[in-house]
């Protein structure tokens, strides 16, 4: 931006290269893993899912695989990346509009 700003296109969130986006399965808030296991558990007190980091999914059935997803599938993880990048694209494209409306 032209005031220095720099943010995410993709989720609107502070910049954050290298890491990729990933939200929330259950209410879409944006997280970030920095290390330990693949088990997931969402901060937004209203929600605090518990998933995945891997395949995005329920962390039930994964029983003790911490390290390794073991109910990846990679056409599944194909289609809620894909479902996530447009949903992303539209808060981004809303997100913008607003900073253009207020910059006026």
């Amino acid at each position: 931006c032209k005031c220095g700003r720099q943010f995410c296109f993709n989720c609107g969130e502070n910049w954050h290269d290298p890491v990729k986006c990933k939200e929330c399965p259950k209410c879409h808030v944006t997280i970030e893993k920095d290390g330990g296991c693949n088990h997931m558990v969402c901060r937004n007190q209203n929600c605090k899912a518990e998933f995945c980091w891997v395949c995005l999914g329920p962390w039930e059935p994964h029983g003790s695989a911490w390290y390794n997803c073991n109910r990846y599938n990679e056409d599944d993880a194909k289609a809620a990346r894909d479902a996530q990048e447009v949903s992303s694209s539209l808060l981004a494209t809303l997100c913008i509009g607003k900073l253009l409306m207020t910059a006026c």
